[in-house]
């Protein structure tokens, strides 16, 4: 099943009288590329967190962020950290120094400070393990959207691919004629010429000229295109950067049959199928 790029998943624990969020947007991107933001307690524990999202997802820019709201039963008995406090002192020192007319930090400031205290009921070892356990349900949900996402532009392609084998095959059926009226008004012509070529000649350079605008080969390949494209978004895995290579092949058909038409009906045929080509590739720019 494909899955789109763009999603977003909230998920809520409590623990203890304290509250957990994860909250993890995605949308299109390139390539993975995982941003995390993370309070003090769980940032020593980045790279767990990051190995999960990594190993979720194949493509997009992924944003996630974990929020930890301690209890108030737990911040009144919390642990000062000496430590903290002595690098905020530091950092105010350093600035009033740059700025001395910037005013002292106060008690309370110091004391609301991130991983000033650290509440005593609160096990970190215990808040990162259910964080994880909280994450992974959160990448479900997000993937399970993603899924339902990538379900409806499936469709949507698909429906544009059925348009686009219409209109080739409407072509390819016209091909006969298009090539008989071409030749009818090429004879005619040369009928208006004062000479009268050499009809070996002429049937040389008609050859040749109908060469030029056979288009038979264009239509084969878009519609091998197209039947490709049904089958790699029927596929089970990540299928956007190869319906990325297809639709570009697309479009080069279309644009060749285009260039070649020597004809109103495959000049507007031509038109007609890079709408639709474009139309698709902008859906496959959100696949994964």
């Amino acid at each position: 099943m494909i899955a789109s790029m763009t999603g977003f998943a909230r998920e809520t624990e409590q623990i203890e009288g304290s509250e957990l969020t994860w909250e993890i947007r995605s949308v299109n991107h390139r390539y993975l590329d995982v941003s995390l933001r993370l309070g003090q307690v769980f940032r020593e524990k980045e790279s767990l967190f990051r190995k999960i999202l990594t190993e979720s997802f194949d493509r997009g820019r992924i944003d996630a962020q974990l929020h930890y709201h301690a209890s108030a039963q737990a911040t009144d008995s919390g642990r000062l950290q000496p430590e903290r406090v002595r690098v905020l002192r530091e950092w105010a020192a350093a600035v009033q120094e740059m700025s001395p007319e910037s005013a002292p930090l106060s008690v309370a400031e110091v004391l609301n400070w991130s991983g000033v205290i650290i509440a005593d009921s609160a096990d970190p070892q215990m808040l990162v393990d259910q964080a994880q356990v909280l994450l992974q349900r959160t990448v479900l949900s997000l993937q399970s959207q993603r899924h339902r996402e990538g379900e409806s532009l499936g469709v949507a392609i698909t429906k544009r691919i059925v348009e686009c084998r219409r209109i080739a095959q409407g072509v390819q059926s016209m091909l006969g004629e298009i090539e008989a009226g071409f030749r009818q008004r090429l004879l005619e012509r040369v009928a208006g010429l004062d000479s009268t070529p050499d009809a070996g000649r002429l049937e040389q350079e008609l050859v040749m000229l109908l060469g030029r605008t056979d288009i038979s080969e264009e239509l084969d390949r878009l519609l091998i295109h197209l039947r490709e494209t049904e089958n790699v978004l029927a596929r089970d895995e990540p299928v956007g950067r190869r319906l990325d290579f297809l639709m570009q092949e697309l479009n080069r058909e279309a644009n060749t049959l285009g260039s070649k038409s020597a004809h109103p009906a495959t000049s507007a045929a031509a038109v007609d199928l890079k709408v639709l080509i474009e139309q698709m590739r902008e859906q496959v720019q959100n696949i994964e």
